[in-house]
């Protein structure tokens, strides 16, 4: 049996906004608000060479539906979808397509490019490709003798 370690930051709390965002993850929300939270945009984030990789399943929306926003280090993802009108003369027992709307923010690892990042939506999976910033590079002084 495979073992799941997963480590943290015991400082992460205390970063900006974090500790808002901590409030709703988690099992801490009551019955089905946690599973609905968790699961409204799951997200995995990767590192491919010099870019992360940031990949969304959001099956049942269409491109339009999709706004994606990268500022200051953060991915915002917001989907609305409108509920199809029934056919005339249709009577529904049970309707389990997704309507409403929903959002994430997740926090990047790492300081980005954010005007060269791409968005693709390819099978019910948005993935955004979002390059990596080029790290301040250490500068040698001369120092000077008197």
């Amino acid at each position: 049996m495979a073992e799941l370690v997963v480590r943290r930051d015991p400082l992460e709390l205390l970063r900006p906004g974090r500790l808002m965002e901590r409030m709703f993850e988690g099992d801490w929300l009551p019955g089905p608000f946690a599973r609905f939270w968790e699961e409204a945009v799951p997200v995995d984030i990767s590192r491919k060479n010099d870019e992360l990789i940031v990949r969304a399943p959001m099956p049942g929306y269409d491109p339009k539906e999709i706004d994606v926003e990268v500022r200051d280090g953060v991915v915002t993802i917001r989907a609305e979808h409108k509920e199809e009108e029934e056919a005339k003369g249709e009577h529904f027992y049970r309707r389990e397509w997704r309507a409403g709307f929903c959002t994430r923010r997740v926090e990047l690892p790492e300081a980005v490019a954010e005007d060269r990042v791409k968005a693709e939506f390819k099978n019910g999976v948005l993935t955004l490709t979002v390059p990596v910033a080029e790290k301040a590079k250490a500068k040698r002084i001369e120092i000077q003798s008197a």
